[in-house]
């Protein structure tokens, strides 16, 4: 079996375990697994592919079988991934066709004038191949008073679907951003996790008491919060924009349907 270990913001150096493929990995020095690591195992969401894949390569690079360290990855590595959905961008059918500058004014024909009378005002019920035709008659040269319709149109139409592409937008920021705890005390595994912290913080400060190095453990932990905290604030801001934009326009999420009844705020930790 060969463990690798990343070097990043999460793994502290590079090693390679080489062994049969039944075999443990050998003990780790006391300090390769670090307050940092714990930290991050434990304020990035165990449910999201980012802290799964944490987890994982926690308990197989650091942790011995029966140990305190690879009961808590154990636990986060058996948390079911949350895989974010695949939201594609929105294709709007197309808006604008391209101008003859050289032809002269043309005037829009009664049939013309009377089919555009037809269409929906909803937008949303007009069929793309109709917006298409609307474009394109908007492209022409046209007096002043045939501009003035189309524009009655054609306007509408192209705030619905770029209000369309934005809620598409929006939700892909948020399905992709990380999915961290707001709050890590309810955490099932936080109790765990304050342990194995204040075990190295009282190692590295003997003269701490238990309850000393259990309070720097927890400061410890907000700290972890707080680094999560740039990547988490676009989310947030993307779950903002996203209520009042559907609030605004009337349209609906397709893949978060309750997005307009959101209290703005921080992403719920999942199980909450």
């Amino acid at each position: 079996m060969t463990i690798t270990e990343n070097t990043g913001s999460i793994f502290t150096s590079s090693r390679q375990v080489t062994g049969p493929p039944s075999a443990p990995p050998p003990p780790p020095r006391p300090e390769s697994l670090t307050v940092g690591l714990i930290v991050d195992a434990i304020t990035t969401n165990p449910a999201s592919p980012e802290g799964h894949a944490l987890a994982w390569a926690l308990r197989d690079a650091y942790a011995r079988p029966g140990s305190n360290e690879h009961g808590l990855f154990a636990a986060l590595a058996d948390t079911p991934v949350v895989v974010p959905p695949k939201i594609p961008a929105y294709r709007s059918p197309a808006l604008a066709a391209p101008a003859d500058l050289n032809a002269p004014s043309e005037p829009l024909s009664g049939s013309d004038i009377a089919w555009l009378a037809k269409l929906s005002e909803d937008p949303a019920k007009v069929a793309d191949a109709d917006v298409q035709y609307v474009a394109r008659l908007a492209a022409a040269r046209r007096p002043e008073s045939d501009r003035r319709l189309l524009s009655i149109v054609l306007d509408p139409i192209k705030a619905h679907h770029e209000a369309r592409a934005k809620v598409a937008q929006l939700e892909r920021v948020i399905a992709l951003a990380p999915r961290n705890p707001a709050d890590p005390s309810t955490h099932p595994q936080y109790g765990r996790a304050v342990g194995l912290i204040a075990q190295r913080i009282q190692h590295d400060t003997p003269e701490l008491t238990a309850d000393e190095a259990r309070v720097r453990a927890r400061a410890e932990i907000v700290k972890g919060v707080e680094r999560h905290g740039a990547a988490d604030s676009a989310a947030v801001q993307a779950r903002r924009n996203l209520t009042e934009l559907l609030k605004a326009t009337g349209l609906r999420s397709e893949h978060f349907p309750d997005a307009h009844t959101w209290q703005i705020g921080p992403p719920p930790y999942p199980g909450r």
